[in-house]
Formats: C-alpha cells, structure tokens, sequence
C-alpha cells in the first residue's frame, strides 16, 4: 500500500519528488512515514528523482594557466602605480595576516 502510494506521489509530480517531498507530501495526507523509509522503497521500486542538485566543478589549477584567447580585445595598461596603494602602513597583529594603518594614522601623508 504504501509503495502504491510513493508511486502515485512521484508520478503526479512527473519524477521531480524525491523521497523528502514525497514523505512530507504523503504526510499532509495524513500518511506519516518516515523519508528514511521512503527512500529505501523509492530504491528498491527503482525510482530515482530527476535532477540532482548541481555541484559546483573545480577547475584545475593547470587549465588556469593556458592563455586564453581576447575575445573582446581588452587592452589593460596602467601610467603607473596606484596612488591608494603607495604610501601604506602595515600592522603585524597576526602572524598570518597584515592589518592596513588608517590613512590618520599614516605619518601625515594622505593617500
């Protein structure tokens, strides 16, 4: 009865349940069961909702490196430094981190 049931759940929504939505549907429908369940009789009846959830893909470091092609011909020059970054202060509070003075603090040099 109650694979019946998962079956019917799982057809009226064209494959797209899985076995959480279906326990939680059938539960609004005063059927309580328990989604571990579910999905032990969704394997066993060989339904498998469609779609699994994307999984971001890491890009190895050695595909990174390639010269890429420019595609809209960017030219990126630069007359010099960066007036912000000249100039700065840094606080050794962490072994691992550097920590940016504030520009008062910079001995009277505004950058």
């Amino acid at each position: 009865m109650l694979c019946k049931e998962i079956k019917r759940v799982f057809e009226e929504h064209k494959g797209r349940y899985g076995s959480l939505r279906i326990s939680k549907s059938l539960e609004t429908e005063g059927i309580k069961v328990n989604h571990k369940r579910v999905g032990k009789l969704m394997r066993l009846m060989e339904l498998y909702a469609k779609g699994a959830r994307y999984r971001y893909k890491h890009y190895h470091a050695a595909i990174q490196k390639e010269e890429r092609p420019n595609l809209l011909n960017q030219t990126f020059q630069t007359t010099g430094k960066n007036p912000f970054l000249v100039g700065r202060y840094y606080i050794h509070s962490n072994p691992k981190r550097l920590q940016a003075l504030p520009c008062s603090y910079s001995k009277g040099r505004t950058s």
